[in-house]
């Protein structure tokens, strides 16, 4: 089921569970063994408006009622990494190495495209059938520090006739460094049946280096696989790999690498602007941007997958539709509301 990794946000597959869902994925850094000085590196702080003057009461003007628009953040070149000079740790990957060169190409290309507020749900089909539902949000901007944060999450529940079969619910939230569109931090919680799991991932982009707390209780049985690895220069999780592609300028025949990280584990991502058609969306036809993206492990003896995804061909650039030919079948995402 890791085929799944795009489509399903890495909410993975699982086999009923009371444990309780967590208020956020911040409260993670508390549940695992987590080191006060990492906790206060890697904690994120929503910004707060600035509340408005208090005025002198005044003869009510009834106004229509309008209805909130998503703030779209200006855009800014992010900032790029150095190729040369660099001094890598020790025992670090040959193979991530090579990877910086051709991400960084793509990195050049991406201007972000961030939709405060916007708020995106998809149908999820499997083998035909209505499974679930998928809803994208973009969450306020938060400080890590003096850095400026961007806040990302999905989450993923079963059909209401569905939840007899078969219950989900879980979310993902990625938190990412406005300045160079890296990931800061990374959670998923599930609560499915059979199985929970709590996931917490922490990157030092100085260090080259990702954290990993994972727990997961099946069958009354809890199993933790805690782990410190190396990441590449440049890459993302996921959930922030949706929103880069909105950024990016997806002309046709335009061809991206980058590098994800599921589970400590790195993916070699390449994305193909196959073309623009016409597709079904939001009940009706609208003019699509299609992707062909492929998804190599690094891992030895790990097969590829191949999915196609659709952007709106418009400037707000919201994901369309989405699918994939799993091994059991396939899975379809249809935007809804």
């Amino acid at each position: 089921m890791n085929k799944l990794v795009l489509l399903l946000i890495l909410f993975g597959c699982a086999t009923p569970d009371d444990r309780p869902m967590p208020e956020n994925g911040e409260a993670l850094l508390s549940e695992f063994d987590v080191a006060q000085e990492e906790k206060d590196r890697f904690s994120f702080a929503e910004i707060q408006p600035t509340p408005a003057p208090s005025l002198e009461p005044r003869t009510e003007v009834k106004t229509p009622v309008k209805k909130p628009t998503p703030k779209v953040v200006k855009p800014k070149p992010v900032k790029e990494k150095p190729l040369v000079g660099r001094t890598w740790p020790e025992d670090y990957p040959e193979i991530y190495k090579g990877f910086e060169a051709p991400a960084q190409k793509t990195w050049n290309k991406f201007k972000p495209l961030i939709r405060v507020g916007e708020s995106i749900s998809f149908d999820i089909s499997y083998l035909g059938i209505k499974a679930g539902t998928i809803n994208f949000k973009v969450l306020e901007n938060g400080m890590r520090g003096d850095d400026l944060v961007h806040h990302f999450k999905a989450t993923l529940s079963s059909a209401d006739y569905y939840k007899y079969i078969y219950k989900l619910d879980d979310y993902v939230e990625s938190f990412v460094m406005a300045e160079t569109f890296l990931p800061l931090k990374y959670t998923l919680i599930q609560r499915e049946s059979g199985q929970s799991v709590d996931e917490l991932q922490l990157f030092d982009h100085d260090k080259l280096q990702n954290k990993q707390w994972f727990k997961k209780i099946k069958d009354g049985k809890t199993r933790k696989d805690d782990k410190t690895g190396f990441t590449p220069p440049l890459f993302l999780d996921p959930l922030s790999l949706l929103a880069f592609f909105r950024g990016l300028p997806l002309e046709n025949g335009d061809e991206y690498f980058v590098p994800i990280i599921v589970r400590s584990k790195v993916l070699k991502v390449t994305a193909t602007v196959l073309g623009r058609e016409k597709v079904q969306a939001m009940g009706k036809e609208r003019q699509a941007v299609k992707m062909s993206v492929y998804v190599d492990p690094t891992e030895d003896g790990k097969k590829p997958t191949t999915m196609n995804l659709w952007y709106n061909d418009a400037p707000s650039r919201e994901l369309l539709r989405f699918n994939a030919e799993l091994k059991f079948g396939s899975v379809e995402g249809e935007w809804v509301q």
